[in-house]
C-alpha cells in the first residue's frame, strides 16, 4: 500500500508550462539556426538544429548526467559546423541574445495548471524539480505565469550541475525538501517524461504519476498500461 504523500514534486516544461513547437521539438534552439546560416557556419537553419541534437545526444551516452549550460551547448554545436572567418565566441553570444529574445514567446501555461495548484493549496508541500540549461530560468518562467508562489522550493538542473534522470538531481531535491532517503515513498513525482518523472522516481522509491501528453505533443509516448497517469490537470486528484 502506498504511503501517505507529504511532498509533491512537479516537472516544469510540458507539465506546467508548454514549450514544444508544431513538430513536437522541445529543444528551444530552432530560432538560432537562421543566424548560424547567415554566418556561414551551417548551410541551412535546420542544419544547426540537427547539429544541436547530435551534440546533445553525444553528451549523455554514459551514466553521467551532468548538466551543460546553454552557452556551452551552443559552443559545442558550432564546433560541429564550418569554420568561417567570424569569431565563433562572438556568434555564441549573439545566439544567446537571440534565445532570450525568442524563447519566452514560445511558452504557454498548460491548461488547468493554475487551477490545479490552487486546489492543492497548503495541503501538500510542493517542489518544482526541472531540467533546464540556464540557472534560475524555470523559476522566472513560473513567475511570468503567476505559478511560482505555490511552491515551497524551485530547483533546476543548471543550479545543481546534474540533470534528470541522474540520481544526483533527485537527491538534491530531497535535500532541499528535507526528506531522508528512507522516506522517499512520501514523495509523489508528477511530469510528462516517462523516464525522468515516473520510472526513475519509482526506482528511487517515490510514488509517481505520468502526465500523458500524447494527445497534445507530437511524438510524445502514451503511458504504458501498468503505470498511473493523467491526461489533464482536471484528473489530478490526490487522495491520502
Amino acid at each position: 500500500m502506498a504511503q501517505p504523500i507529504k511532498w509533491i514534486f512537479f516537472d516544469c516544461f510540458n507539465t506546467l508550462v508548454d514549450d514544444f513547437d508544431e513538430t513536437g521539438d522541445q529543444s528551444g534552439v530552432k530560432p538560432l539556426g537562421q543566424r548560424c546560416a547567415e554566418a556561414g557556419v551551417f548551410d541551412h537553419s535546420e542544419s544547426f538544429h540537427q547539429a544541436y541534437l547530435q551534440w546533445r545526444s553525444m553528451q549523455w551516452v554514459s551514466a553521467s548526467w551532468h548538466e551543460v549550460d546553454l552557452l556551452d551547448r551552443i559552443r559545442g554545436t558550432l564546433a560541429l559546423g564550418k569554420k568561417p572567418e567570424m569569431d565563433l565566441e562572438q556568434l555564441s553570444n549573439e545566439l544567446m541574445e537571440i534565445f532570450h529574445q525568442t524563447y519566452p514567446s514560445t511558452l504557454r501555461a498548460v491548461s488547468g495548471a493554475a487551477e490545479m495548484l490552487d486546489r492543492l493549496g497548503s495541503k501538500y508541500k510542493t517542489g518544482l524539480v526541472s531540467n533546464f540549461f540556464l540557472p534560475g530560468y524555470p523559476g522566472k518562467v513560473l513567475e511570468s505565469f503567476d505559478l511560482h508562489h505555490t511552491f515551497d522550493f524551485i530547483l533546476d538542473s543548471a543550479q545543481v550541475g546534474h540533470k534528470k534522470p541522474g540520481k544526483e538531481f533527485y537527491l538534491a531535491a530531497m535535500q532541499k525538501a528535507g526528506v531522508a532517503e528512507a522516506d522517499t515513498n512520501q514523495i509523489l513525482f508528477v511530469g510528462d517524461s516517462l523516464l525522468n518523472d515516473v520510472i526513475t522516481p519509482q526506482n528511487l522509491g517515490m510514488q509517481a504519476i505520468h502526465f500523458d501528453r500524447s494527445a497534445d505533443v507530437p511524438n510524445a509516448k502514451p503511458t504504458p498500461g501498468h503505470l498511473p497517469s493523467i491526461t489533464s490537470w482536471d484528473q489530478f486528484m490526490v487522495s491520502v
